[in-house]
């Protein structure tokens, strides 16, 4: 990195930490208007300064910026090749990360000194920001290498797309590859341009895995043109419509909930019937329309009970959210936790053990909850709005 770029880092680290520059100065034993000269650019520290500058702002020895700082570890490729790309639809990633930690645009431009309105362009695709710039918003929402690789590579030099059409196991394979896939097939359907109903209905899949429902409002033109116009027996475009459908009745929008079960009730039992009617049952669990609710429930639970068994978790764990919050359905929900098939089943579980746990005061449970859910998401990628609204 040339000097500019570590006088940008220094000034995030500060700003990361909340500390004026003055007080930095004071903790670091130099002079205010040292200080201010190696953040602007002009000159630098000897690397004694630096960790000691590092140690000042309590960077711990894996932290981002330490990696950033001391070693120029940075992204290759400068703005200026990847500026003819015109965007990347992948760094909508960077916004759905941000959501995800409560961080407000404002919050975000403080602790990396990149203004509201760049960093706004660079969430949406719309430019593109230098190697350094991606590495301190990186830093500040802690994206993984993993992702950071993704996002600053040209999607002409990315490994062919694997079929991603089944993301669970990437969100559960620990290395962070479900939120990649998810957006990288994002930005891949951008810019073929043409429809492809398969990775639709996989983006689909990885934004609602992700608990980011404004993404899949956000992309829903970009994805649209991939599915048929008319509502014909297709099981993508009907799991991203009843998805979607789970946005708006947490939005408070209206919901066509006739035209939702016809579209569930048109596909083949083993082509997504079960997903499409979970999702609608979720839908109108939001819109309060619970007598709607118990009544498919009943349907898909007698579906599961005959030909998939593996479903009577989740109609489970959706009849229990149909009750009034008590003790008794605290006790229920974490009994049925502990018989979670698989780590995302464990997830919902304790999602819907936090909000109830919330409802009904109960603090501890509420904690032991929260702490399951962040364990999970730093290891997967899962995520719910549910819980990010709690927090």
């Amino acid at each position: 990195m040339d000097t500019a770029d570590y006088g940008l880092a220094l000034r995030a680290a500060r700003k990361a930490q909340r500390l004026s520059v003055a007080r930095s100065a004071k903790l670091i034993g130099i002079s205010p208007a040292t200080l201010k000269r190696w953040e602007a650019g002009r000159g630098l520290p000897h690397r004694s300064e630096l960790l000691a500058i590092l140690d000042a702002y309590y960077e711990p020895m894996d932290s981002p910026y330490r990696a950033l700082i001391l070693e120029g570890r940075v992204p290759t490729g400068s703005r200026e090749e990847t500026a003819r790309r015109q965007g990347r639809a992948a760094l909508r990633l960077l916004r759905a990360r941000r959501r995800r930690l409560g961080l407000t645009l404002a919050e975000l431009a403080l602790t990396t000194g990149i203004s509201t309105a760049s960093l706004h362009r660079y969430e949406t695709g719309a430019r593109l920001p230098s190697a350094v710039e991606l590495s301190l918003v990186a830093a500040a929402l802690r994206v993984t290498q993993v992702e950071v690789a993704a996002l600053s590579t040209a999607p002409e030099q990315l490994d062919d797309p694997q079929d991603c059409q089944d993301l669970v196991p990437l969100f559960l394979d620990e290395t962070g590859r479900g939120p990649v896939a998810t957006y990288l097939a994002l930005d891949r359907l951008a810019r073929q341009g043409g429809p492809d109903p398969k990775a639709a209905g996989s983006i689909v899949h990885g934004l609602m895995l992700m608990g980011d429902h404004e993404g899949l409002s956000e992309n829903w033109s970009t994805l649209r043109p991939s599915f048929p116009r008319s509502f014909q027996v297709e099981p993508n475009l009907v799991r991203a419509v009843t998805s979607l459908a789970i946005v708006r009745a947490r939005q408070g929008q209206v919901v066509d909930y006739g035209r939702l079960r016809s579209l569930a009730r048109s596909l083949p039992h083993d082509e997504g019937y079960s997903v499409a009617m979970l999702n609608v049952i979720r839908a109108a669990t939001y819109s309060g329309e619970l007598e709607l609710a118990l009544g498919l429930l009943d349907q898909v639970e007698e579906y599961a009970t005959r030909r998939d068994p593996t479903l009577l978790f989740q109609t489970e764990l959706s009849r229990l959210l149909l009750e009034p919050p008590s003790s008794s359905i605290l006790e229920r929900l974490a009994r049925l936790r502990d018989q979670a098939p698989s780590q995302l089943h464990c997830y919902l579980a304790n999602v819907a053990l936090a909000d109830r746990a919330h409802s009904c005061g109960s603090a501890e449970v509420y904690r032991e909850a929260l702490q399951h859910c962040a364990r999970t998401e730093a290891v997967t990628g899962l995520g719910s709005p549910l819980i990010r609204g709690l927090r």
